[in-house]
This record gives structure tokens, sequence and C-alpha cells, in this order.
């Protein structure tokens, strides 16, 4: 989260939910895509719990440039 703060993102990444049930995601129900319009590769690389990955595309098996998260039993990235 603070990588999407110092590239100044529109809406980066925030804690979702309380206790048990909080998540990492983008604010306001927007998807990651859009909370991560400048840093997703640098996101991804960071992430000290692999709970941030790029998504492949089923038929070419590339990576592509959408950031999705996994959620870990540590609760993902912070």
């Amino acid at each position: 989260m603070k990588l999407t703060e110092l590239a100044q993102e529109e809406l980066g990444l925030t804690f979702i939910g309380r206790g048990f049930d909080v998540r990492v995601a983008a604010p306001f129900n927007r998807s990651i895509e859009d909370g991560l319009q400048k840093v997703a590769e640098e996101c991804v690389k960071h992430c000290p719990t692999m709970a941030l990955v790029f998504a492949e595309k089923k038929a070419s098996a590339r990576p592509v440039a959408e950031a999705i998260l996994r959620q870990t039993a540590d609760g993902g990235c912070q």
C-alpha cells in the first residue's frame, strides 16, 4: 500500500473489513486494475507473501498487465 501512496495512485489499495475478515483491495468496490494504474508490476514484485500475482490468460499462458489478489492464511500483502 505504501508503493501506491508514493506513486500517487488515484485509488491505490486499502484494508477492507475488520478483525479476521480484513483483506487488501481497492477502495469503493473498485477493481484491482482501477487501484493499481501506475505501480501494479512494482507491487507484485515487492509483495512478500505472493498474495499479489499477475493473472494469466489460459489461451496463451502469457502474463497480462492485470493484478489479482489471492487470499492467504496470513491475510495477504500489506
